[in-house]
């Protein structure tokens, strides 16, 4: 009995990088700016700026740090402690994780 399958394509790197579902970055710009996606304002009481032993120091609301980290769940690192990864090294660490 003959069955024609069709080749199965290969995931991208963006698919494997995002687990395997494409769709997936699409549903984490769901977020509090996704008409604006580059967008959003900072609401008074947002930030809090204070000196502590004569240093400057930067203090975020909660909702703030959520958006923040919302933009960077998908960013990877290719410099690490100041050296650059090169693009075999990558590739063997992402093949290794498998």
């Amino acid at each position: 009995m003959a069955v024609d399958h069709e080749p199965q394509p290969s995931m991208t790197w963006k698919e494997r990088l995002l687990g395997g579902h494409g769709a997936a970055f699409e549903s984490v710009r769901d977020g509090p700016f996704a008409d604006n996606e580059n967008e959003f304002e900072l609401l008074e009481g947002d930030v809090n700026m204070s000196i502590i032993d004569g240093i400057p120091a930067i203090d975020f609301l909660d909702r703030v740090k959520e958006i923040l980290f919302k933009e960077m769940e998908l960013t990877i690192i290719v410099k690490l402690l100041g050296q650059n990864i090169g693009y075999n090294a990558l590739h063997n660490r992402i093949l290794f994780l498998k």
